[in-house]
């Protein structure tokens, strides 16, 4: 069993104030309320699993999903089986309105829970991240590390995001920190099972796909 002790969703978390990437165990709505609904639609197709179900929902107007069913499941067949193993589902849900009206403070990319990895879409109108001199070194590290264009404009850092650029991140960082999460078995502090899961990301997203 994986993370038996787990009190809520484990996962990437960008607070664009204070440049956190640490999950808060507490239920955030409205990703949390995304994620229940997502999974209790395939939960019974899904609850005897041991290898991942895909699923990529149709997203909202507001959102953008560059990433395929065949993308992800490229990039899980690109790590050792025994990473994947246990993991019941990649479920993409579709985005919401209240979620862009939180993505200007708070953006869940992705979260672990129930055994299940939540990738949520990202929002067009962050595209382009002005003011981007809040981030800390390692989130432009981050976005640099996808092929994100990064600019400083009169004193201020823009991030601007392409499909191509969003593309890697989800596949290579988020995916991949969700995965770290999943084979980490051991109870620890939740900033070491961050730190492990950045490390994941890394070694497994990045240095081997080179």
């Amino acid at each position: 069993m994986y993370a038996n002790y787990q009190k809520g969703p484990q996962g990437v978390q960008n607070d664009r104030y204070s440049g956190s990437k640490v999950t808060n165990l507490r239920r955030f709505q409205p990703f949390w309320s995304a994620t229940e609904k997502i999974y209790s639609k395939y939960e019974k197709r899904i609850k005897n699993r041991t290898y991942p179900f895909i699923r990529v929902e149709p997203t909202t107007e507001s959102f953008l999903f560059p990433v395929s069913l065949e993308d992800i499941r490229g990039a899980i067949e690109s790590i050792p089986p025994n990473f994947v193993n246990g993991i019941k589902a990649i479920l993409v849900p579709t985005g919401s309105k209240k979620q862009i009206k939180a993505a200007n403070s708070l953006y869940i990319y992705g979260e672990y829970w129930q055994h299940c990895i939540f990738l949520h879409p990202y929002p067009k109108a962050l595209m382009v991240l002005n003011n981007a001199k809040t981030l800390k070194p390692h989130e432009l590290d981050g976005y640099k590390r996808s092929g994100a264009e990064i600019s400083d404009i009169d004193n201020n850092i823009e991030v601007r995001l392409t499909e191509s650029s969003l593309r890697t991140f989800y596949l290579n960082d988020v995916l991949m920190h969700e995965i770290g999460h999943h084979i980490d078995r051991v109870r620890r502090p939740q900033k070491e099972r961050e730190r492990f899961a950045e490390w994941f990301a890394l070694e497994y997203g990045y240095r081997l796909q080179r």
